[in-house]
């Protein structure tokens, strides 16, 4: 009679483990406040997401816990490339990147409590093309520039009230004229210029930068006081 319970426990025990995992279409789920539920419940979910392409494949896979996005979670091509990865803690983002499609990453960001901290977009070949850090108030901190060389091509900083603070430079991809000048809290402190014209020539080069709002440089450091095209350091 032990030996056949026994059995039977094992039997149960085997059972449960090896219950396939709960998976829903992303679309049969709601949010209310930054948690999912599904249809009908009151509970919030737990268990694997699924979203797929028209042709059935899967799109976007991942998991929830208690309603919370969690873990990785991953997007791709019908014909499996990986489109992105999202990485969440309690539904908050803590980093996300996308990538090309010979597998190297397009661009990476990071969160601090869902917030974004940095992002770093890449040449196709691998070197850095453009990199972003914020203040915690969500404004820029420092961008750079880099070509597929990595050459640094343009260096900016700002304070948290989005004034430029620290090194600037620029290089014109060009006629390689450089621009450097040392601010601290919007006002020039330092400035040098190798004939170049850097209030006609740096908002134009800016005008390809997918990372920079552009509405934020619309004041160039030549119109600050004491700037002017051929002074050195």
């Amino acid at each position: 009679m032990k030996k056949h319970l026994a059995i039977l426990l094992i039997f149960l025990l085997l059972s449960v483990c090896t219950k396939p995992e709960k998976v829903v279409e992303l679309g049969e789920l709601y949010e209310v406040e930054g948690k999912l539920y599904e249809k009908n419940s009151e509970n919030p979910y737990t268990g694997n997401v699924i979203n797929r392409w028209p042709d059935g494949s899967p799109h976007t896979t991942g998991y929830v816990h208690l309603g919370y996005r969690a873990g990785e979670w991953i997007t791709k091509r019908p014909d499996e490339v990986i489109l992105s990865k999202t990485n969440y803690k309690n539904g908050k983002l803590e980093t996300k990147g996308s990538y090309y499609e010979n597998g190297e990453t397009r661009r990476w960001s990071r969160y601090n409590n869902g917030k974004l901290e940095s992002e770093t977009s890449y040449h196709e070949n691998g070197e850095t093309h453009f990199s972003k850090d914020y203040w915690p108030n969500g404004k820029e901190k420092s961008m750079s520039r880099n070509n597929e060389k990595g050459e640094n091509q343009i260096l900016l900083s700002w304070d948290e009230d989005g004034k430029y603070d620290g090194l600037i430079s620029f290089v014109h991809p060009v006629s390689k004229d450089t621009m450097i000048a040392l601010f601290t809290h919007g006002e020039e402190t330092v400035t040098g210029i190798q004939e170049y014209d850097f209030a006609r020539g740096f908002p134009e080069y800016l005008e390809d930068n997918p990372l920079i709002e552009k509405e934020n440089h619309n004041q160039s450091p030549k119109e600050k006081k004491g700037l002017s095209k051929g002074d050195k350091l």
